[in-house]
């Protein structure tokens, strides 16, 4: 199951607000990126339900949304292709947190926007929470 989750990565794109061009892409604690961050969680929950009958019922284990983004921190910068590799700590609505990976990237055609990437592996962590919990029922 491990390989499955690692395939779901989603990539948005966000406006940066100030209106100017950026030079670099947006910090790993910028609120924008952090709020698509949950987004692009909770849309992929969402997904999954819709698209997948057998994952649905995992689906339910899991908490359905982000409440809070916490340690945001860079753990490495790429200059040439303006790309930022972030961790932090995902804390869900049902009082889980999670370790979280994702990148930001600021587009190439167009610098005022960026793309936010969201590494999905830490679902199967949550999936086996949730599984334990309903078992302790």
């Amino acid at each position: 199951m491990a390989k499955r989750w690692s395939l779901f990565v989603i990539v948005l794109s966000g406006f940066v607000l100030s209106g100017c061009l950026q030079t670099e892409a947006p910090k790993c604690s910028d609120s924008d990126v952090t709020g698509l961050v949950e987004q692009i969680y909770a849309e992929h929950i969402e997904e999954l339900k819709k698209d997948n009958p057998m994952a649905a019922m995992y689906v339910e284990m899991v908490p359905k949304k982000i409440v809070k983004i916490d340690s945001a921190r860079a753990m490495r910068y790429d200059k040439e292709v303006k790309l930022r590799e972030c961790k932090a700590v995902a804390y869900f609505e049902n009082n889980q947190s999670s370790d979280i990976e994702y990148t930001v990237q600021l587009d190439e055609q167009d610098e005022s926007q960026f793309y936010v990437e969201l590494d999905l592996d830490f679902l199967e962590d949550l999936l086996k929470s949730g599984l334990w919990k309903n078992i302790l029922k």
